[in-house]
């Protein structure tokens, strides 16, 4: 080779240099394998950097050493290999967002792989972002329904909270989070399903069943699947969760489905045992609880200030067994705000979903769940849970009591009506009707095989007879009085019994009449209670009463249990029954005092005058009982924690209130105050109430 070709050759060599190293840091690839590779000859690289391989590859730094940095690859690396160039970027991973991305799939860098053509981008987000912080943040208050009548009803999520999806294979853990995001349609959420290692067979089948009910046109697929490297499994759900923030910091609401992180904690796995990193238990590295709570921190409900916006949370995580205990469920399990935990044996007994009722937990969700479904799920959970322990415990016995056979129908009953098919998730109103329906054991009479059935026939009735019952729900989100006569129309009509507390009954000041629940329904089966305490003012010795009304006949077996119990222990002790006697029969003295001059009607007048007279306090006379709910004004006192304010109050001035949060009352500007005392204390403890307003301040 003459000198000529040899210094032709040197510059052509010293031209592809600069193209790669001009103004930029530039190393050497010293080894590679299994999408790895080791560079040596970048001293500044900073972790989470993109580098760039000379053909073309981008990787990222996950591993810095004192002599090389060690790049994880995204993509093949068969054209890379000892010698092969790297240049810094000194630009932090990222993918690109904007509007468009809603309706598409997309690889984890974000580019799309349904053969749909390119993506406008209207920004770069960083893959790695710090989670917002503390005072950017909003408490859970706004429900995100699934339309799962077992989850919605007794582990509620709400939106900006991170409920973990957890159980082993093959239990329905997709098929919840799939049906969530098909109930989100027309309730302005954007949805993201990651699915991370997943066959793309699977993934292709999900995208079917979204395109069919049209949820595509609210969701984005992330797809990392398990015939792509590790990196780009590892790096797919925190892509995800940049889009995600996009929607969020524009004040939209987000569901993120991570499918599943078993798979992601894996891939990291591999990663890290890759790069030398030192195994720990089941051969994790020790950051791998940082893996997950970096990403899952990232959900959350901002404030206004920093946009308004929520990701809600629905990881999947995938057990051995059931075995809760093992490293990543209980990592995981101590990251979110609560589980919902599916049980193998109930899958294969045909429980679908399979939820555990035991297991299962919303830690905050409850703050957010709709008032309608909380006054309509009442004790759903525990009588579940009742009937689990009552089943493992009979199943030895042939002869049950009437009592247990009784509990046992209606536990199954229950276990019938929250069974529900794939892809047809309920709305608020439907769900709601199904559970006072159930609650008030209108469907004990239905044979178990029927009760779906019936159920659908039943909420048709109400959708096509009585459609303005579930749109009052659907709008006001509770039951309010306005609605019991309709309620109890239908009721009859399906067979209903009715429970009513009417305590307060004789209670009633200013010429008001009280109406009996009964009354309204003279053929419908109703169970009214009252009782000595508030009725005649004679508490102390716990005698109540029930009376039974309307159309007995469909209540045979409730009224024999009845006659049962009365026979054996329902009775009261001698000296109660001559209190009685005399409580029903002499001077009855209540009447005195609801009356203008009367003990009761004269504290409650002097107790709403002094409550109305304090500057920032206002309030609504009661027209019956012995409480009253004054309004606080929240601005003025700059109260943003109604509990708060009950301590505060409690230990300057030893007077006890209950906080309106107490009553499960959203907003801190309500307090309860009990009129019974003498109007003495009254006038003192409002002296005090309002000493103390004058000068307190949150």
């Amino acid at each position: 080779m003459n000198p000529d070709e040899i210094i032709s050759i040197l510059k052509e060599e010293i031209k592809n240099y600069d193209e790669i190293s001009k103004d930029q840091e530039v190393g050497t690839v010293i080894s590679v394998g299994d999408g790895i590779a080791t560079v040596h000859g970048i001293d500044h690289a900073m972790y989470g950097e993109v580098v760039t391989f000379e053909n073309g590859l981008k990787g990222m730094v996950q591993d810095i050493r004192a002599n090389s940095i060690g790049c994880i690859l995204f993509g093949k690396d068969t054209g890379i290999k000892e010698g092969t160039k790297v240049a810094r970027t000194q630009k932090q991973a990222g993918v690109p967002v904007g509007d468009a991305f809603i309706g598409r799939i997309v690889n984890a860098l974000g580019a799309p792989i349904d053969g749909k053509g390119e993506i406008k981008a209207d920004g770069y987000r960083p893959v790695e972002n710090p989670a917002p912080g503390i005072i950017d943040r909003k408490s859970v208050t706004v429900p995100l329904e699934t339309g799962i009548l077992s989850i919605d009803s007794m582990f509620p999520i709400g939106r900006g909270q991170r409920e973990l999806i957890i159980g082993d294979r093959q239990t329905g853990k997709t098929s919840v989070a799939l049906d969530t995001i098909l109930n989100q349609k027309g309730k302005d959420v954007i949805c993201i399903y990651v699915a991370i290692g997943q066959k793309a067979s699977t993934v292709a089948k999900i995208v079917s069943t979204l395109e069919k009910h049209g949820a595509m046109d609210y969701t984005t697929v992330f797809s990392s699947t398990a015939s792509d490297c590790a990196p780009l499994q590892y790096i797919v759900p925190y892509a995800g969760t940049a889009l995600a923030e996009y929607f969020m910091y524009k004040g939209k609401d987000v569901l993120m489905v991570y499918d599943d992180l078993s798979k992601h904690a894996v891939a990291y796995r591999a990663l890290s045992l890759l790069l030398e990193r030192s195994p720990g238990r089941e051969a994790y590295p020790g950051d791998v609880f940082y893996l997950h709570s970096r990403l899952l921190e990232r959900s959350s409900r901002l404030n206004e200030k920093a946009g308004g916006g929520s990701i809600t949370a629905l990881p999947i995580i995938e057990t051995q067994a059931g075995d809760l205990s093992a490293y990543i469920p209980t990592n995981v399990i101590s990251i979110t705000d609560g589980q919902i935990f599916l049980e193998s044996d109930l899958f294969n007994s045909g429980m679908r979903p399979a939820v555990n009722v035991g297991l299962s937990v919303s830690r905050v969700g409850g703050a957010a769940q709709a008032k309608a479904m909380k006054k309509a799920a009442g004790s759903v959970r525990i009588d579940l849970a009742q009937y689990r322990e009552m089943e493992i415990f009979t199943q030895f016995s042939s002869d049950l009591d009437e009592a247990t056979t009784q509990q046992l129908k209606y536990g199954s009953g229950l276990m019938e009506l929250l069974k529900q098919p794939l892809s047809s998730p309920l709305s608020l109103h439907e769900q709601v009707i199904t559970l006072c329906a159930a609650t008030h054991k209108a469907m004990m009479d239905v044979e178990t095989k029927k009760m779906k059935k019936y159920q659908r026939d039943m909420l048709d009735y109400f959708d096509s007879a009585y459609p303005e019952i579930g749109r009052e729900i659907e709008e006001k989100r509770q039951l309010p009085d306005e609605l019991a006569e309709k309620i109890v129309k239908v009721a009859e009509e399906f067979g209903l019994i009715i429970f009513s507390d009417e305590i307060y009954d004789r209670l009633v000041m200013d010429g008001e009449e009280h109406v009996s629940i009964a009354s309204l329904a003279p053929d419908l089966f109703c169970v009214t209670f009252s009782g000595l305490s508030k009725s005649h003012m004679i508490a102390g010795f716990r005698i109540g009463w029930m009376i039974l009304s309307g159309n007995k006949a469909i209540a045979r077996d409730y009224i024999e249990g009845l006659n049962m119990l009365s026979n054996m222990r329902l009775c009261s002790n001698v000296p109660a029954q001559a209190v009685v006697q005399t409580a029903l029969g002499g001077h009855q003295s209540v009447n005195d005092y609801i009356i203008p001059g009367g003990r009761i009607y004269e504290q409650r007048e002097f107790i709403y005058n002094a409550l109305c007279d304090i500057p920032g306090i206002s309030a609504v006379k009661p027209k019956a009982a012995f409480y009253i709910f004054p309004k606080i004004d929240t601005k003025k006192f700059n109260i943003t924690n109604d509990e708060q304010f009950a301590l505060d109050l409690l230990r300057e001035k030893k007077i006890l209130i209950v906080h309106g949060s107490g009553f499960n009352w959203k907003d801190p500007d309500h307090f309860r105050v009990v009129y019974l005392p003498r109007v003495e204390v009254l006038e003192d403890a409002s002296v005090k109430l309002r000493d103390f307003l004058e000068h307190y301040r949150q």
